[in-house]
């Protein structure tokens, strides 16, 4: 049966009717990717290698039949999906006005023992007891968390945990007892027709209409991050006003370019040698009060993709396989990074991506001010055949 995707806001599950039939439970994936060779850069593919929308639609069922598990780890990049998933999960386990029943804690403000005391309380007058950790210090460096590892083993039928965090260590002891004993929704990489569905469902909610041309140059302005896509979307819309179609024009006058999105074009020119281009798009970034060593961390970033993404092109990885790797986005890896990286070798961009590294290196022991180092790097390697 073929299972489709259908974007929720939160609190839409009691407004709709059960779909006939289920929904398709995800399948078992294939065998974990193999690395080659010692030193390899590329990190393995995720055990369950469960999809986004695989992923979503067994949380769907999961909530409709309130067939909750003990514990939940919502993760990934995308702020509005973790917040999304998080209140989903809250609405069906207890009520948004459940208070009595319902425990939020974040940061350092709590300690492992009154957590694990707080689980094997009884509801009150309900029938379960919802424990939200949200961007919490158990998967830093040094904590000890044995007496939560402990508490997990032992949590009654009454009481689900939910973990909220951006980017977990999941080579933790914590995180793989977690995604053993509960679920893991991974919100790192939605697939590109999710990230159409959910912008064109912006629009479409206050009666508006967008072509498919203006929406991919939408999203070519926007990038792939949900919370500024639904930002720029709000813009666009109230530009409009009593408009019913959003045109191409409009999204020119209104969106804003995504910084990360202009360091993939100045990238892409210091490939081609073009170095007035790549220097006239830093100098925009400099005029959007861009600093300098947000450029430099950024290029780093996008270097060392780049070479990951060779170096799995090279062992013929499908891009599909790619993106679910390296939790990229497939839009952005078809559109973005794959053009990139066709004007460098991967010994280029080895040289390159220890350069930036040195120059950051030098920046922060104060050999170089932030600035000159990525003017340096622009000016060097634009004139330079990777």
């Amino acid at each position: 049966m073929k299972v489709k995707f259908v974007f929720r806001r939160p609190g839409e599950y009691d407004r709709e009717q059960k779909q006939s039939g289920g929904v398709q439970s995800p399948g078992k994936s294939a065998e974990n990717t193999k690395q080659k060779g010692k030193g390899s850069i590329v990190a393995k593919k995720s055990r369950s290698g469960s999809s986004f929308t695989e992923l979503h639609n067994e949380l769907e069922r999961q909530i409709r039949e309130q067939d909750f598990r003990r514990v939940y780890m919502i993760c990934g990049g995308q702020d509005y999906l973790r917040s999304r998933f998080r209140d989903e999960l809250r609405n069906a386990v207890t009520g948004p006005e459940d208070q009595m029943n319902t425990a939020l804690f974040t940061g350092n403000e709590f300690s492992l023992p009154e957590v694990a005391d707080l689980l094997q309380t009884m509801p009150f007058l309900a029938p379960r007891r919802l424990v939200i950790l949200e961007n919490s210090w158990v998967f830093g460096k040094g904590g000890d968390t044995d007496p939560l590892l402990k508490a997990l083993e032992t949590i009654p039928d009454f009481c689900t945990l939910v973990f909220v965090e951006p980017a977990p260590n999941k080579t933790t002891a914590l995180y793989k007892r977690i995604a053993k004993l509960g679920f893991v929704m991974d919100c790192s990489a939605p697939e590109e027709g999710v990230i159409r569905d959910f912008a064109r469902k912006e629009f479409a909610d206050a009666g508006m209409s967008i072509s498919g041309p203006v929406l991919a140059g939408f999203l070519k302005r926007t990038g792939t991050d949900m919370l500024n896509i639904q930002s720029e979307a709000g813009k666009l819309i109230s530009y409009c006003g009593d408009r019913k179609e959003v045109t191409g024009a409009d999204v020119e006058a209104v969106c804003s370019v995504v910084v990360q999105d202009r360091i993939f074009d100045m990238i892409s020119a210091i490939a081609r040698t073009d170095r007035k281009e790549a220097l006239h798009i830093y100098m925009d970034l400099i005029r959007l009060q861009t600093p300098p060593q947000v450029i430099l961390s950024l290029m780093i970033r996008q270097f060392n993709q780049l070479l990951q993404i060779g170096e799995l092109m090279q062992r013929r990885t499908p891009p599909g396989e790619i993106a679910s790797i390296l939790h990229i986005n497939p839009w952005v890896l078809e559109n973005r990074l794959q053009p990139c990286l066709r004007g460098y070798t991967q010994r280029g961009l080895i040289h390159a991506l220890q350069d930036c590294v040195q120059a950051d290196t030098d920046y922060k022991r104060g050999r170089i001010d932030a600035r000159l180092a990525v003017e340096k790097l622009i000016v060097v390697y634009s004139g330079t055949k990777f």
